[in-house]
C-alpha cells in the first residue's frame, strides 16, 4: 500500500513538473480580452478569457482588462492593459526560433522599456 502511494505522489510530481515547463500558446489571431495577465513570468501568460462585453463592463466597475493577438503559432504577439479608457500598457512579444527574444513595453506616458530574453 505506501509502495502504491509512492508511486501515486511520484506520478503526480512528474506531471507537474512536465505542465510546469510546458509553452503556453493559443490560437492565432485576436482580440481576445482577459481579465489579467502575468508579465513578469515567462513565458507571458493571460488568466481568465472573457468576452468584449465582459471586458467593457469590467471597465464601466473602474477594473483594467487586457486585450492580446497571437501569432500562427499560438504565441502572444501584443498584450495590452486597458484601464480607465485608455491603453495602460502595451507589450509587443517578438520571438526567434520559437523562443521569446524580445519584449517592447510602452506605459501611457509613451515611455518605452526593451527586455531580452533566451541570450
Amino acid at each position: 500500500m505506501k509502495n502504491q502511494i509512492l508511486k501515486f505522489i511520484l506520478a503526480i510530481v512528474c506531471l507537474s513538473l512536465i505542465g510546469c515547463n510546458k509553452d503556453y500558446s493559443y490560437h492565432p489571431g485576436g482580440p481576445y480580452y482577459y481579465k489579467s495577465d502575468i508579465v513578469n513570468y515567462q513565458p507571458f501568460r493571460l488568466n481568465d478569457e472573457i468576452t468584449k462585453e465582459e471586458a467593457e463592463q469590467l471597465s464601466k466597475k473602474g477594473y483594467a482588462y487586457y486585450i492580446a493577438y497571437f501569432n500562427n503559432s499560438g504565441k502572444p504577439t501584443v498584450i495590452e492593459k486597458h484601464y480607465h479608457g485608455k491603453i495602460d500598457r502595451k507589450s509587443e512579444l517578438f520571438y526567434e526560433n520559437g523562443k521569446l527574444f524580445k519584449v517592447i513595453t510602452t506605459n501611457s506616458e509613451g515611455k518605452q522599456k526593451v527586455s531580452y530574453y533566451n541570450k
